[in-house]
C-alpha cells in the first residue's frame, strides 16, 4: 500500500484557523454610540492515525491491520453583535 504523503502534508498545511471581524460604529451624539459587529471564525481539524504499521499486511483467514488514515473536519461559525452604549 502506498502512502500519499504529500496528500497529508497538504491537509495539514490548510489546517489552520481563521478568523474574520467587520465593525461598524456610529456616533449618534457625542455620548451615544451605536456598534455592531459580524465575525467568521475557521477551525479545521486534521487527524492522522498511523496505526500499527504503515504497511498493510495480511494473513488468510485473519483480520488486517489498521494501516494509515487521515480525518478531517472544518467547524465554522458566525456571530452577530448589535450594543448601544452611552459614555
Amino acid at each position: 500500500m502506498d502512502i500519499d504523503i504529500t496528500r497529508l502534508k497538504q491537509a495539514e498545511e490548510a489546517a489552520r484557523t481563521q478568523n474574520g471581524v467587520v465593525q461598524i460604529q456610529r456616533a449618534f451624539s457625542p455620548t451615544v454610540v451605536n456598534e455592531t459587529r459580524f465575525g467568521v471564525n475557521r477551525n479545521p481539524r486534521v487527524e492522522r492515525d498511523t496505526g500499527i504499521f504503515i504497511e498493510s499486511y495480511s494473513i488468510p483467514g485473519i483480520t488486517g491491520l489498521p494501516t494509515t488514515e487521515s480525518q478531517s473536519e472544518i467547524g465554522t461559525t458566525f456571530s452577530a453583535k448589535k450594543s448601544i452604549g452611552k459614555t
